[in-house]
């Protein structure tokens, strides 16, 4: 029998499963020896106590040993038989590699001199099924024949030949089979086989077994079939001593012949069955099996068979072989021999569990839950060098030995910080055993666990207030999808004696407070492109000791642990000496110099802006850090490039009867930095006609209650001053009333510009003149469209037309709502065929789910983020709505 080994995963265990045709696995010890090949690291440490008296750890380089090749086989074992002339009779051995490299093998057999007669048709075959009889018509003498094993793989054969018709009772044969490694041709192992002619009873007992396969609890049916070829009868005594890794089967014991159970029973002399099995004795106790048939005639045969169970933790490999005896007449022993030998191949589970006991395999979670599986530490950075350390099991909770990877995920931990895995003593870093390339734990036996220690080490100048996580996986090397994982978690502080930085206003003060509690800057100044800006700083040395601080200014982010900066093209910073206001700047500095204890330092940045600049504006980062004891502190401020901005929405069209009237609304928004038309004069509201001669009029009123509604208590507005001014991100509403002349006609159509220009400077910089133009056509059909909205902050609305709407604009804030109503009214004289109304989901938008678009006449049709109502006709003063609701994106 030749069998393969192979891997199959299940879950968090995993079945190694001899399978194929005739490849298998003949080793059942705890560390199986390394391949050819396989590197062996190892890596030395030492350690020492430093002057302050900190605990200072040194590793070695790593020396790698790589295993060499050895060539070994083994074959077993000698054969004696005995046959009748002219019978055919089989010889069972078994080839092993137990070398540590794969080696294919040639066979010989050798007839010797030093007997009566040679076998005929000598020839060897596999026994794949492991029943003691040839499989197939290959002979492995064949001169081009051999068999390739792997290292720790065997193979059953069969050796057959038949006794000559002129050999004579009495007569004995000898021959010897040889196996050769083709590697190394030193490396041979013979055998010696030995059969006597008979003119008796020659009985014959192979073996087999219902499966070859399978988990432990597996029921397995051994098969003893005995045959008597010869010439007399004979008494039959069968033994098979069961392995540990198996259990006896009560009951299950039965006889070819027979019918029936056979008794189990445990008399120590007479264990004779009864009934039609009264011609057998058969006894299973204690492991051993014992079968006797007082007569076998010539040229019968029969079987006796049992059950056996796979007992938890069995070897990988349990063999099962039989020795019988023949006894002739005179009840002497003709032929004392054992049996083919069958192995069945336990399908042993892996497992593994990481977690922080020394006393069980407990696993609580994956890997951040529980007792077992979550493990937690306090840290205080004092200003020195300091190592973490945190304990580990790793338990082989499977039924073979395995070796178990290691590796781990890290977060929030700065890159000054060096993680290492270490052996139980907490010094020695653990290797790579396997030649894989990743650290692991090195062969583990079943049950057994291996104490290993995460080390966490940070520089002196290496500090952080952040919780640090590691998570570390152990992952089967014999297969990957068996794994476990434990978190470790550092909790870190800074020692009392910090140091801190914030702006003189004490914006920011408290170490770590970098920006406000959204984010944003905790100071913005304005500037104008080549002009500088000033931020006053300030920073307090809370410790017992003098420090020092290097200064440092950055467009991006500056972690404290790893300090790099970087600022856009042109922009500069330099830092100065001056008081707290920054009135007086005096020389140009790159630290503090020394500070006293408890004392503060007043600076200045400044930030130049150079004229080409196209930003709107610049977060900067600020930080000092104690080049020390690596004490920091940085905080955010911003720079906003000075702009004058307005904007005004939107375009519009209508449709209006002769003589009618049509009022168009309009939102000016302030999006520069300074406020605008605070005075008369400076910012100008005009109307200007593109055809004045057309008839139309036309008047622009200020919306000064801001309900989109032109009312009595409106005044018209020609400067922006009649709001008071207009603060940045401010807006107002204003509202265009057009009128057609009663001698307009039908198609006519007017255009008028809503212009907004002004004429003063602020430090030195213009406002461009903006302008919309609304279009207004005379139509019998006079439509008129209105957009409101109505916020929904918990977004629970759930029917839209019970809202109350206004053009009054809001402030949302994300995953609120807002809900839409577009009213559609016909103030013509005429009805109004085919009407649509259509919108789109605005920019940082999303549809509602749960409130769909709806029309209060019609169909909606949605498409994308282009939403239509299909209103169809309206009769003269009907009118239809639109509504549909939206969530800002977060």
């Amino acid at each position: 029998m030749i069998s393969q080994f192979k891997k199959s995963a299940v879950a968090k265990t995993s079945l190694i499963t001899l399978l194929g045709l005739f490849i298998g696995f003949q080793s059942s010890a705890v560390f199986a020896q390394p391949k050819a090949g396989s590197s062996i690291t190892n890596i030395a440490s030492g350690d020492f106590y430093d002057e302050q008296g900190n605990l200072q750890v040194i590793n070695s380089n790593a020396v790698v040993l790589t295993v060499q090749a050895i060539y070994a086989l083994n074959l077993q074992s000698n054969q004696q038989n005995i046959g009748t002339i002219g019978s055919k009779l089989n010889f069972p051995h078994v080839l092993t590699n137990t070398g540590n490299i794969v080696d294919n093998y040639t066979l010989s057999l050798s007839q010797l001199s030093n007997d009566q007669f040679n076998l005929d048709n000598v020839a060897v075959y596999i026994d794949r099924d492991q029943n003691g009889e040839p499989d197939d018509n290959n002979n492995l003498l064949n001169s081009s024949a051999s068999l390739r094993l792997e290292a720790g793989e065997f193979a059953s054969l069969i050796v057959v030949g038949g006794i000559p018709t002129n050999a004579a009772a009495g007569n004995i044969a000898n021959f010897t089979l040889t196996a050769v490694s083709q590697y190394d041709n030193a490396i041979i192992k013979t055998v010696s086989d030995t059969v006597k002619v008979v003119d008796d009873a020659v009985i014959q007992v192979t073996k087999a077994q219902s499966i070859s396969s399978g988990k432990t609890g597996t029921e397995i049916t051994y098969t003893l079939a005995y045959a008597n070829t010869g010439t007399a009868a004979a008494r039959l005594v069968l033994r098979d001593t069961l392995a540990a890794d198996v259990s006896y089967k009560l009951g299950s014991g039965s006889w070819g012949n027979g019918s029936g159970s056979l008794t189990d029973t445990d008399a120590d002399i007479d264990y004779t069955e009864t009934g039609t099995n009264a011609t057998v004795k058969y006894k299973a106790n204690n492991g051993l099996v014992e079968f006797e048939l007082a007569s076998v005639s010539a040229l019968s045969k029969g079987t006796v068979s049992f059950k056996v169970t796979v007992n938890p933790n069995a070897l990988e490999k349990v063999p099962n072989t039989a020795d019988y005896q023949q006894y002739n007449a005179s009840n002497t022993v003709l032929k004392s021999t054992t049996t083919n030998t069958v192995i069945f191949n336990v399908q042993q589970t892996l497992g593994v569990v990481l977690n922080y006991s020394s006393a069980n395999a407990n696993d609580d979670g994956e890997p951040n839950g529980g007792l077992n599986n979550l493990q937690t530490q306090n840290n205080t950075f004092g200003g020195i060098a300091k190592e973490v350390q945190f304990d580990h099991y790793v338990w082989n909770t499977g039924q073979a030995t395995d070796t178990y990877n290691l590796s781990f995920l890290k977060s929030n931990v700065p890159s000054c910080a060096v993680v290492r895995l270490y052996h139980a003593d907490g010094r020695t870093l653990l290797t790579d055993t396997n030649g894989d390339g990743i650290i692991d734990t090195g062969g583990l036996a079943t049950g057994v666990s291996k104490r290993i220690k995460l080390g966490v080490y940070f520089p002196a100048n290496c500090t952080s207030t952040s919780t640090m996580d590691f998570d570390i996986t152990a992952t089967s090397v014999t297969d990957t999808s068996i794994k476990n994982s434990t978190r470790d978690r550092l909790i870190n502080t800074v020692a009392v004696g910090e140091s801190d930085l914030y702006n003189s206003n004490n914006s920011g003060l408290g170490v770590g407070n970098v920006a406000g509690s959204g984010g944003q800057a905790l100071l913005v100044k304005n500037a104008v492109n080549a002009t500088d800006v000033v931020f006053p700083l300030v920073i307090k040395n809370s410790s017992a000791v003098s420090n020092n601080y290097n200064l440092y200014a950055s467009s991006t982010n500056i972690d404290i642990n790893s300090i790099s900066t970087t600022l856009p093209t042109d922009w500069k910073v330099k830092f100065y000496n001056g008081d707290t206001t920054c009135q007086s700047l005096q020389s140009e500095i790159t630290s503090t110099g020394n500070l006293a204890a408890g004392a503060t330092k007043q600076y200045c940045a400044v930030v130049s802006v150079p004229a080409n600049t196209t930003l709107s504006n610049l977060p900067i980062w600020f930080a000092m850090k104690s080049p020390m004891n690596a004490q920091g502190d940085s905080i955010k401020d911003q720079v906003d490039i000075a702009l004058r901005k307005l904007t005004l929405a939107n375009d519009q069209q209508g449709r209006i009867n002769i003589g009618g009237t049509v009022v168009y609304l309009h939102t000016l928004k302030n999006i520069g930095s300074f406020v605008e038309g605070d005075t008369t004069g400076k910012v100008s509201l005009n109307v200007v006609p593109q055809n004045i001669n057309d008839g139309f009029s036309y008047t622009l009123y200020y919306d000064a209650n801001n309900n989109g509604v032109l009312d009595g208590t409106d005044p018209i507005a020609t400067d922006l001053f009649i709001s008071s001014g207009l603060a940045p991100q401010n807006s107002i509403q204003l509202l265009l009333k057009v009128q057609a002349p009663t001698t307009a006609t039908n198609g006519m159509a007017s255009t008028a510009n809503i212009v907004v220009s002004a004429t003063n400077t602020i430090q030195g910089l213009t406002l461009t003149s903006i302008q919309n133009t609304d279009l207004t056509t005379v139509d019998p059909t006079q439509l008129r469209l209105t957009k409101e909205q109505t916020k929904d902050e918990a977004c629970v609305l759930m029917n839209a037309a019970t809202a109350t709407y206004s053009s009054t604009p809001l402030m949302i804030k994300p995953n609120q709502c807002v809900t839409y109503r577009l009213t559609i009214k016909n103030d013509g004289s005429t009805p109004a065929a085919n009407v649509v109304i259509n919108d789109v989901v605005p920019a940082y938008s999303i549809l509602r789910s749960s409130l769909a678009p709806s029309v209060s006449k019609g169909a909606v049709v949605v498409s994308g983020n282009q939403i239509s109502g299909n209103i169809g006709a309206l009769a003269p003063q009907e009118q239809a709505a639109l509504y549909f609701s939206i969530q800002v994106i977060p």
